[in-house]
């Protein structure tokens, strides 16, 4: 998995959201998998990894001293998806094949448990918290301020992740997130680190998925042989 994830990955930077899906059930059809199977795990991995993001981002605006405002719609928000996914797959799946449609796609079924879908929640609440915690960490290595500001910077981070995904038409959120970013970190940092911060976080990003790519595509150079 690791290795569809990441040699897809940089599509994102492609206009349109659909790139990444691409990316991921041609890396995956090279590991034997069916692209049907590959687009219904990528659209619940999609689901999950925003509703998980609003639910991280309305514990960090409750513990935040500048955002609380935030917390109890992002919890309801959270709340209102959640309950649809594990009450009503069907309507989530007749939505994404909708939207599959749309693009001339054929429907797939996403046949994934109740049980599968909690683990992800759970993984992927953690992996929130480890995305905001090494953005503090950076912006740490450039003011002494972050650590006490923490919560704040956690959930502009947060929320300026969704801020680029929403932005279909913008190529992985380029220049959306930033200035998301600098929106919400001029009143912490000032405007002018919060613009170099903003900056510094896509770069930091961006390296951090070129690191891992020659991995990536070892690993499925690999299971491509094995699945041949």
């Amino acid at each position: 998995m690791f290795a569809i994830l990441f040699t897809a990955a940089l599509s994102r930077y492609l206009p349109g959201k659909v790139w990444i899906f691409v990316g991921q059930v041609n890396a995956a059809s090279r590991m034997g998998y069916k692209p049907s199977t590959t687009l219904a795990a990528s659209a619940v991995q999609n689901i999950v990894g925003n509703l998980s993001n609003v639910i991280m981002l309305g514990v960090f605006a409750a513990l935040s001293k500048r955002f609380q405002v935030i917390a109890w719609p992002a919890f309801a928000l959270a709340t209102v998806g959640t309950v649809v996914l594990f009450a009503s797959p069907a309507w989530v799946e007749a939505r994404f094949n909708a939207w599959r449609a749309k693009r001339g796609g054929e429907p797939v079924r996403i046949a994934v448990g109740r049980a599968s879908i909690a683990k992800a929640y759970v993984l992927m609440l953690f992996a929130w918290v480890e995305h905001a915690l090494a953005f503090v960490a950076l912006v740490a290595s450039a003011t002494p301020l972050a650590w006490a500001a923490a919560f704040d910077l956690g959930l502009a981070y947060m929320l300026a992740y969704q801020a680029g995904f929403v932005a279909f038409v913008v190529p992985g959120g380029l220049g959306v997130r930033e200035a998301a970013l600098t929106a919400m970190l001029g009143g912490v940092l000032g405007a002018g680190a919060a613009g170099l911060v903003a900056t510094a976080q896509r770069l930091w990003f961006l390296v951090a998925e070129l690191m891992a790519l020659p991995f990536a595509l070892w690993m499925l150079r690999r299971e491509s042989s094995g699945a041949g």
